[in-house]
This record gives structure tokens, C-alpha cells and sequence, in this order.
């Protein structure tokens, strides 16, 4: 099965955006900005983690998900103001496996790997997607960068 998706990359400045070759957007065969969507995009906190509903962020696209009780994105922004800690960590990586899961419900993958590293000011998660034995995605990502001073 080839899938095709719009091709994201990252600028110097550390931003993604999309490209336009001949007058349509680049392509890719491979998953990587569903990836980086997934990631990135806010998906809805709960009342339990934010009391005030207008703080909750989320994005306006689940409201049109054919599926209902799926939320896409992840709650990764609810660790932007945290210190980097151990715990802080082992959320991260529960916060990323969580938002990838429908790459599974929708049979894209047969299993998701997430792993993590903690640094002074900043941690840096490892995705990797399988489809059977291959790796079809294999990608390391950096949260907070530089925030040590905030």
C-alpha cells in the first residue's frame, strides 16, 4: 500500500511548513507529516487537567472526525510550563505514544515505539512506526529548546 501525504520540512527557524512545487504541494510516500501533525496539533485537555474550559485548547478538526470519539494531536502542550524531570519525561512519551495510536486503529502500523531522552533544558523523543518487522518511520523530535531562561 503507498500512501501519499503533503511533505512538511522544517525551516533553520525550526518551523514546519508546506511546499509548493510547479504549482501544487509537495508530496511525500511516507507518513512524516502525519507524524509531525499528530505531534503538534493540541488535542482537548480534560477537565481534570484544566479547570477553565476556555484554556483547554484543542483542534477545531475533531469536531469533523468521522470518527467521533477520536481526538487527533496531543497534549504535549500541557508540558510546555513544567520543569524537565523525570516525570515530566515518562508523560512526554505517554503524551506521544497516545497521539500516534490511530496510526494502528487505522492499520498504517503494527506497533509504535517511543522512547526518550532528558537533558538539562529540554527532552528529546525518538518515534519509531512500524508496519510488520520494517520501520517505516523513524524520527527524533526536541521539546522546549532553550526554554531554561523562561
Amino acid at each position: 500500500m503507498v500512501h501519499t501525504d503533503i511533505s512538511m520540512v522544517k525551516d533553520e527557524f525550526g518551523n514546519y511548513d508546506k511546499f509548493i512545487v510547479d504549482g501544487l504541494l509537495k508530496t511525500t510516500s511516507s507518513f512524516e507529516s502525519a507524524l509531525q501533525l499528530s505531534l503538534f496539533l493540541d488535542r482537548r485537555a480534560d477537565s481534570s487537567e484544566i479547570s477553565d474550559p476556555q484554556r483547554r485548547r484543542g483542534w477545531f478538526g475533531n469536531e469533523f472526525d468521522p470518527v467521533p470519539e477520536r481526538q487527533l494531536g496531543s497534549k504535549l502542550f500541557l508540558l510546555e510550563q513544567t520543569k524537565v524531570n523525570k516525570e515530566t519525561l515518562l508523560k512526554a512519551k505517554l503524551y506521544t505514544k497516545e497521539s500516534l495510536e490511530w496510526f494502528i486503529e487505522d492499520g498504517h502500523a503494527t506497533k509504535i515505539q517511543v522512547d526518550g531522552n532528558l537533558f538539562p533544558s529540554k527532552i528529546v523523543i525518538r518515534v519509531q512506526i512500524f508496519r510488520l518487522n520494517d520501520i517505516i518511520i523513524d524520527q527524533t523530535f526536541t521539546l522546549w529548546e532553550n526554554t531554561e531562561n523562561i
